[in-house]
C-alpha cells in the first residue's frame, strides 16, 4: 500500500510540472479553497512567471511558511530557555502547561500539550471557532488583578475556515482596555503529515482595512498563536498518565487506542511595562490552567448537548462543521491505520 501511495504522488507530481503557469495557479486556488494551504503553496512556489501571482497568492505562501514553522515546532519538546512547567488535571484531562515571561518585554509566551479523546474534536474547534460565544464560557476574573471579556464580534469570513475577529477585553484601573484583532485559519494537512493545524494573529489596518484604528482608551494587544492536533505519540507523558488513572478506574476496560494530541503555543504582548512582574507571573501561573480547563468543559458540554448556542451555531453552520467532521474522519481512519503511530522520542 505504501507503495502504491509513493506511486500515486509520483504520478500527481509528474502531473503538476506538466501544468503551465496559469493551471498551477488554477489548481493552487481549488487546494485553497478546500483548505489545503501548504499544497496551495508547493503548487504557486513552481509558478515561472511570478508577475502571474495575485495578492491572495503571496497571502497564502506567507502563512505556510508560518505553517510549516509552527508545524514543525509543535511536534518538538519546548527548548530549554527560561520555560516554567506545570502539570495539570481538570476532571478527566491531564495536560501540561509551559509558560515564560520576558523579563524586559513583559511579552508572555506560552505552550500547552493536552490529549483529547476524538470525540471532543469538533466541540473544542467550535470553541475557539465561535468568536461570537467566547463571552458564553471564557472565565473572567476579580482577583488577583480584574480581567474579563466585554464584547467579541466577528468582523469578516473569509472562507470555510478563515475568520477576522475582534475582542476587547477589560482590565482593572488604572489599565486601559485591551483590544486584540486576529486573524484565524484552519487547514487540513491530513493527507501530507496527518494533522490539521490552526493559526491566529494579530492584524492592523496596514493588514486590512476593514480593521479600524484604535479607540484613544484601548490598547491594541499583539497576538500570535498555533494549534496542531495529531495522533498522540503512544509514550507522550499525559497520554501515559491518563491511561494509568483509566486503568485504575476502570480495571476490566483497556485504554483506547487513538487519542489525540492537542498541542497549543501562544504569544501576547499586553504592553503592561508598569505592572510588577511578580504579579504578571502569578496571574500567569493562576489563569493559564484554568482557562485550558474550562475550554475542555465546554467542549464537553457542547458533545454532551448542554451548550445550546453552541449547537444552534454549528447547525446553522453545516459547510464547515460537516467538511470538518468529514476530514476528521479521514484523520482517526489514519490514525486507526497506524499513521503518525510515532513515539516523542522517534518524532524529534
Amino acid at each position: 500500500n505504501n507503495n502504491n501511495n509513493n506511486n500515486d504522488n509520483d504520478d500527481d507530481d509528474a502531473t503538476k510540472n506538466d501544468m503551465n503557469d496559469n493551471q498551477l495557479i488554477e489548481q493552487a486556488d481549488r487546494e485553497a479553497a478546500e483548505q489545503r494551504l501548504l499544497g496551495a503553496a508547493k503548487l504557486l512556489q513552481q509558478v515561472q512567471d511570478r508577475s502571474l501571482l495575485q495578492e491572495q497568492h503571496h497571502t497564502i505562501l506567507r502563512w505556510a511558511d508560518e505553517f510549516e514553522i509552527a508545524i514543525h515546532d509543535l511536534q518538538q519538546e519546548p527548548d530549554d530557555v527560561g520555560w516554567k512547567k506545570q502539570g495539570e488535571s481538570h476532571g478527566d484531562h491531564d495536560f501540561i502547561v509551559y509558560y515564560r515571561v520576558d523579563p524586559e518585554t513583559y511579552q508572555l509566551s506560552c505552550r500547552i500539550d493536552s490529549v483529547i479523546d476524538p470525540s471532543l474534536f469538533i466541540p473544542v474547534i467550535s470553541v475557539f471557532h465561535e468568536s461570537d460565544l467566547f463571552q458564553t464560557w471564557m472565565p473572567s476574573y476579580e482577583k488577583p488583578i480584574q480581567l474579563g471579556i466585554r464584547e467579541t464580534k466577528m468582523l469578516k469570513e473569509m472562507g470555510r475556515a478563515n475568520q477576522l475577529i475582534q475582542v476587547i477585553v477589560d482590565m482593572a484601573w488604572p489599565l486601559l482596555t485591551r483590544e486584540v484583532i486576529m486573524h484565524a485559519m484552519a487547514i487540513d494537512v491530513i493527507d501530507e503529515q496527518g494533522l490539521i493545524a490552526v493559526r491566529a494573529k494579530s492584524e492592523t489596518t496596514e493588514d486590512d482595512s476593514i480593521i479600524p484604528e484604535p479607540d484613544d482608551k484601548v490598547v491594541r494587544i499583539d497576538f500570535e498563536n498555533d494549534m496542531v492536533f495529531r495522533k498522540c505519540p503512544k509514550d507522550h507523558p499525559c497520554l501515559v498518565k491518563s491511561n494509568k488513572k483509566k486503568q485504575q478506574q476502570h480495571s476490566d476496560s483497556s485504554p483506547p487506542t487513538s487519542m489525540v494530541l492537542l498541542s497549543l503555543r501562544a504569544t501576547v504582548d499586553a504592553h503592561v511595562r508598569y505592572v510588577p512582574l511578580r504579579l504578571i507571573n502569578f496571574v500567569t501561573r493562576t489563569v493559564l490552567g484554568r482557562l485550558w480547563g474550562s475550554n475542555l468543559k465546554v467542549a464537553e458540554e457542547i458533545r454532551d448537548g448542554q451548550r445550546p448556542r453552541h449547537q444552534e451555531a454549528i447547525e446553522s453552520k453545516k459547510d464547515l462543521y460537516e467538511w470538518i467532521e468529514q476530514r476528521v474522519t479521514a484523520m482517526m481512519m489514519m490514525m486507526e491505520g497506524g499513521g503518525g503511530e510515532k513515539t516523542e522520542e522517534e518524532a524529534n
